[in-house]
């Protein structure tokens, strides 16, 4: 009889070896979460800045093939590119020499000038 009693009472886990099983799991389970949701904005930040850059090369490829320098103030344009709307900004710099001007271009998901640029380059144009 103290035999099946025995065998009776090793037959399972007792609720503390359970809720302390939960608790290692959860005490395991959150900082993976969270590691898994900062990979997720991290890839997304990413991804909008690889966007904006090629927003940023597009532009001053079609600056320079156009050939013609752009104005010495900011002017603006909305791009669409990979399903969804970029403000792009570009201007020219006057420099030392009058047969060259840098040209700047800045690329923003917000039309805002206050929000951060994603993109900025920045390159020189011989006059022709």
């Amino acid at each position: 009889m103290t035999r099946e009693l025995s065998i009776r009472n090793s037959a399972g886990f007792t609720l503390l070896e359970v809720l302390l099983a939960l608790t290692i799991l959860a005490l395991v389970a959150i900082p993976t979460l969270q590691a898994t949701r900062e990979n997720i904005v991290n890839t997304h930040a990413l991804k909008q800045k690889a966007v904006a850059r090629w927003v940023a090369d597009n532009e001053m490829e079609q600056i320079h093939l156009e050939g013609r320098w752009p104005g010495l103030q900011w002017s603006k344009q909305t791009r669409e590119f990979s399903g969804q709307e970029w403000h792009v900004r570009r201007r020219s710099v006057e420099t030392a020499s009058d047969d060259f001007r840098m040209i700047e271009v800045d690329v923003r998901l917000s039309p805002d000038t206050t929000e951060p640029t994603l993109a900025s380059l920045q390159s020189y144009m011989f006059r022709r």
